[in-house]
């Protein structure tokens, strides 16, 4: 029986120079938000343009602790993945 191949996961390519702002961060200390509902697949990449990603949502339950059954496992660990490429801050939308 042959043993797997290990394939190491794939670095995103930057976007090209000038797509969002030399080295990939904005100027002048701009911010550049984004927001990610729980319905839609995070790319990657977008963490070489972002500042922050606001990731939506979780609920309040009326004994005060947090609904999170939207929220997925997988996308967490992607943006914290994110976070340690492009340094993207997470914060997390509490609606309701």
């Amino acid at each position: 029986m042959p043993i797997p191949t290990i394939v190491p996961p794939q670095t995103p390519t930057p976007f090209p120079s000038g797509w969002c702002a030399p080295a990939g961060k904005p100027k002048n200390g701009f911010l550049v938000i984004g927001y990610l509902p729980d319905y839609r697949e995070l790319n990657l990449e977008w963490g070489n343009c972002l500042t922050d990603i606001v990731y939506f949502s979780a609920q309040p339950k009326p004994d005060g602790s947090l609904d999170t059954s939207l929220l997925s496992e997988s996308t967490f660990q992607a943006l914290r993945t994110m976070k340690g490429r492009y340094g993207t801050r997470i914060l997390n939308s509490v609606i309701g």
